[in-house]
C-alpha cells in the first residue's frame, strides 16, 4: 500500500485536505486490488459528514468497477467498513476488515 498525498486524496477521491485535521488515506500498489484504508480526523463535524458521503461514494463506485470483473475482490468491497466516530472517519476495504477494526478500536482506546 502507498500513503497518497494531499493532491491526490483530491483527485482520485474529491477529499479536500483543508477539511481535516489530520488525513492518511492509502491503497493498494497493485491495480487489481481493491485493498484500500482512510484515517482522517474532520475540522467538524459538517467536515466529517462530507468526507463519510466520499468515503461511501468510493465503495459504491469500487462495488460497480469489480463486480462484473473482479468478483472475489467485489466480495471484499462488500464488507467495507465505514466508521464514523465524532469527526473521525475510517474507511477499510480489506479481506482483513474484522482484523483492522480492531486494530482501529484498540488504539482508539489505549
Amino acid at each position: 500500500m502507498i500513503q497518497l498525498d494531499d493532491k491526490a486524496m483530491m483527485d482520485m477521491y474529491g477529499v479536500d485536505k483543508t477539511l481535516c485535521k489530520q488525513a492518511i488515506i492509502a491503497n493498494c500498489t497493485d491495480g487489481l486490488k481493491s485493498d484500500e484504508v482512510w484515517l482522517i480526523e474532520a475540522n467538524d463535524a459538517e467536515s466529517a459528514a462530507t468526507i463519510a458521503e466520499l468515503a461511501q461514494s468510493r465503495v459504491d463506485r469500487e462495488a460497480q468497477e469489480t463486480k462484473d470483473y473482479l468478483p472475489d475482490q467485489y466480495k471484499i468491497v462488500e464488507k467495507a467498513q465505514i466508521i464514523e466516530d465524532g469527526n473521525n472517519v475510517v474507511l477499510i476495504i480489506s479481506a482483513d476488515v474484522d482484523a483492522m477494526i480492531e486494530l482501529y478500536n484498540s488504539a482508539k482506546e489505549g
